[in-house]
């Protein structure tokens, strides 16, 4: 398609530079002499004119032609691009995106491709117009006069000096700008998720300053980068109309002293018009490639991370999933820790120096296959930190974390993943009815289940979320729509679905983490009898700050500060854990006493 783009643009400018050689021959016909013209130069002037109007009609044509076929290339590898990377994105471990913004990562996938689908369509389009442009002219303006065209041209080296000069100004502007704009996209996701809790609680001023403030930064930023093209096409227009001033200076005595005939000097007015639009378009095309050029780093910063990481992964001792399997055994650890060490990197800089920096310290944890665990603590004690190590959402050092014997770091990510089912804190879900929800995990998971990992029935997954009742209330049933991170169901429904579409899921070892935070005693009450009923077999951990949701698990272990301070059954801990019994005096006892008061 750039074949036909660029021939089709060639013959453009054929058509362009044939029309102002059209109109000198016109232009010398009407000087035939003082008894007028000639019947058959009257014909060749009406034939001239036609030539012009047939060339314009085939410039019109061409330029259609020339336009359709650059510039659709240029949406097909916008298309490319962008399924590239979204596929990039979307295939590496969480973990190793963890230091972008999300709203990086989507402006990076948006606007950086559209920029450079701009690069790739108007970029080519323009560069090979002005080149294959600028040189016609210059060959035909050559031929007229070739001391009036080097006297004429003189400006270009001072053009050429001042583009270098701007291009790299504008660079640097440029990558400020597109980084200002993953900042101000991160910030409107920010708030366009937390609309809800804008009309609750008075904080909307607050925070619409921090939009206002990243919206004029971004607007600063772009007001500069647009002076920079302004100066850089005043400057262009303004040094590339000296040449018509030097025409007439220098051009007009020629004519007047019979040196230069009127036709060449109007033939040569128009090469030189046209000639100028090609200088005059250098301040755009600067624009566009300076853009399209810090938008591709963008998008292949990412892209090449991604890269790295795969081979990284690729090259890994254990990247199947058979070999991963195979050291299985029911006596040994599905899962062990060992003199774990783990602080977040930002954590050092972030944390006030009066505050003592989090991190997590656990010394020894085995995870044993078929038993329940429970994982009891304060807010900010390390609860799910410990939970995004164990199931390897979070980077661990070596030789501290190991899979059936085998070393984290030596596990493919990819394949220590689908060994983990989670339920998180933060239950996402997808904008669409609840069946697709269900759907796309079974659809997902469909090549990944094996005869070594458990899976869990519809029936029974039904039956341990209580989700059912909710959905045969539904009038659309499964085809009730959930809206952007399920808005549309309540804090309950959408723990209960994250937990179906946890069961559906094929693993080795599920993790609920605070599963049960927005649900009533009573269906808290129904869930946990059916999950430790169906699942007796299976290794599960549950994180809750509720302690009745623990109560049935096989050990129980309490985090303080990053520790584990305490383990043991819940009756153990009852018994040697003053803080353990007064939360479940307060939560259990107490509560169980006012009901009977209100009975």
């Amino acid at each position: 398609m750039y074949f036909w783009g660029i021939l089709f643009l060639v013959l453009t400018v054929m058509a362009t530079t044939t029309i102002p050689q059209c109109i000198r021959r016109g232009i010398e016909m009407l000087q035939y002499g003082e008894s007028g013209l000639a019947v058959s130069d009257a014909d060749e002037l009406v034939r001239a004119g036609w030539q012009i109007i047939g060339l314009g009609v085939l410039l019109c044509i061409f330029r259609v032609l020339s336009r359709i076929y650059i510039f659709v290339p240029g949406r097909h590898a916008e298309e490319e691009v962008r399924q590239d990377y979204y596929d990039a994105c979307i295939t590496v471990p969480p973990r190793y995106l963890s230091n972008f913004q999300t709203g990086d990562l989507v402006s990076r996938g948006t606007a950086d491709v559209a920029s450079i689908r701009v690069l790739l369509s108007m970029g080519v389009l323009h560069t090979i117009n002005s080149a294959v442009m600028f040189g016609f002219c210059l060959f035909h303006m050559l031929q007229i006069s070739l001391r009036l065209t080097v006297i004429c041209l003189l400006t270009l080296p001072v053009i050429a000096v001042l583009m270098r000069l701007l291009a790299d100004l504008m660079m640097s502007r440029s990558r400020s700008v597109q980084k200002q704009l993953g900042t101000l996209t991160e910030t409107i996701r920010e708030l366009l998720r937390a609309h809800s809790l804008l009309t609750i609680y008075p904080v909307f001023n607050s925070l619409f300053e921090r939009f206002r403030s990243d919206n004029k930064e971004y607007r600063d930023r772009s007001l500069e980068v647009m002076s920079i093209r302004v100066w850089i096409f005043n400057a262009t227009t303004t040094l590339s109309s000296l040449a018509t001033f030097i025409l007439i200076l220098i051009g007009g005595p020629l004519v007047i002293n019979d040196k230069f005939t009127i036709a060449q000097f109007v033939e040569y007015s128009v090469f030189l018009g046209l000639i100028q639009d090609p200088l005059r378009a250098w301040g755009f095309l600067i624009s566009i490639f300076q853009r399209g050029e810090v938008c591709l780093e963008r998008i292949y910063g990412v892209r090449d991370l991604v890269d790295e990481v795969q081979n990284k992964e690729a090259a890994k001792p254990v990247a199947d999933v058979t070999r991963l399997l195979a050291g299985q055994m029911a006596d040994r650890p599905l899962v062990s820790i060992r003199n774990l060490t783990f602080a977040y990197e930002s954590e050092s800089h972030e944390s006030p120096p009066d505050r003592k920096p989090f991190a997590l310290q656990i010394d020894a944890l085995d995870i044993m296959p078929g038993t329940k665990y429970g994982i009891f603590g304060q807010t900010g004690s390390g609860k799910t930190t410990l939970l995004n190590l164990l199931t390897g959402n979070l980077a661990t050092p070596k030789a501290t974390c190991f899979f059936a014997g085998i070393d984290y770091v030596d596990i493919a990510a990819n394949i220590l993943l689908k060994q983990f089912s989670i339920a998180a804190q933060d239950s996402r879900h997808f904008d669409g009815s609840i069946g697709s929800n269900l759907e796309m995990i079974r659809k997902q998971t469909a090549d990944d289940n094996s005869d070594m990992h458990r899976t869990t029935s519809y029936a029974d997954a039904y039956e341990i979320s209580q989700l059912g009742a909710d959905i045969e209330m539904f009038s659309d049933g499964l085809d009730t729509v959930v809206g952007e991170h399920g808005i549309r169901l309540s804090g309950g429904q959408r723990q209960r679905l994250a937990i179906l579409r946890a069961l559906l899921k094929p693993r080795q070892l599920l993790a609920l983490d605070d599963i049960v935070a927005a649900v009533d005693h009573e269906t808290e009450s129904k869930i946990l009898a059916a999950l430790f009923a169906r699942l007796a077999d299976e290794t599960l951990i549950i994180i809750s700050h509720r302690i009745s949701a623990l109560t049935p698990c096989d050990e129980i272990l309490i985090m303080a500060e990053g520790e584990i301070v305490a383990r043991g059954t819940h009756d153990e801990l009852l018994q040697s854990h003053d803080d353990y019994r007064a939360t479940y005096h307060h939560q259990v006892v107490e509560q169980q006493l006012l009901e009977l008061k209100n009975d």
